[in-house]
């Protein structure tokens, strides 16, 4: 169904809308652990930085729920571990 609705014109209105507590589709998909709903927005370019109305991103969503591969998907490759593979 996403890749569906993000081939349309209105994506980006949709692949955003918060619900009436200012939680977007990738804060729902963080909060939830939904992985690959998760990776389908981002792809889009969902934008995470986006608080709700007490001023939570999906990063605190998936942060507090323990969702750890959302948080992985969501942060990308860690510097440090870059840094660290090329210094040896």
């Amino acid at each position: 169904m996403w890749r569906a609705l993000f081939g349309c014109p209105c994506a980006a209105a949709v692949r955003d809308a918060p619900d009436v507590k200012g939680r977007t589709p990738a804060f729902l998909a963080a909060f939830g652990g939904r992985v690959e709903c998760l990776g389908e927005l981002l792809a889009a370019g969902a934008v995470l930085g986006m608080a709700d109305a007490q001023g939570r991103t999906a990063l605190h969503a998936a942060a507090y729920a323990r969702r750890t591969h959302c948080l992985d998907m969501m942060a990308g490759p860690s510097p440090l571990l870059a840094f660290a593979h090329n210094a040896t």
